[in-house]
């Protein structure tokens, strides 16, 4: 897992912004960097989807700018990660145990 987690640290929102990864039945992308990054991730052939969500307070319309293919894109703060949530994002999903205060699953 050290190996994708290298793999974030080098998007940098412009010419490397997605990185992909099976954890355990998963299958992750993270996009974005170099600074904030969103995690999303399905299993059941796309039956189920999970997005991380921050640990820092945010409301429901927050919102934040992130880099994504060189364009600037605003979109809900809540999903916007750091480099260190994301790394925690990858734990949780490794063990197989998503807490409901950093990740919305549906399906």
């Amino acid at each position: 897992m050290s190996d994708f987690l290298s793999h974030v640290r080098d998007l940098d929102g412009s010419t490397r912004t997605l990185a992909t990864h099976l954890v355990g039945e998963w299958e992750v992308m993270v996009g974005g960097g170099p600074e904030l990054f969103v995690l999303t991730a399905s299993a059941g052939g796309g039956r189920r989807t999970a997005n991380a969500i921050t640990s820092a307070p945010v409301t429901q319309d927050q919102t934040v700018f992130i880099t994504v293919s060189g364009q600037s894109v605003e979109g809900p703060a809540l999903y916007a990660l750091t480099l260190e949530e994301v790394a925690e994002a990858l734990e949780h999903l490794a063990a197989g145990q998503l807490p409901a205060e950093r990740w919305i699953v549906v399906g």
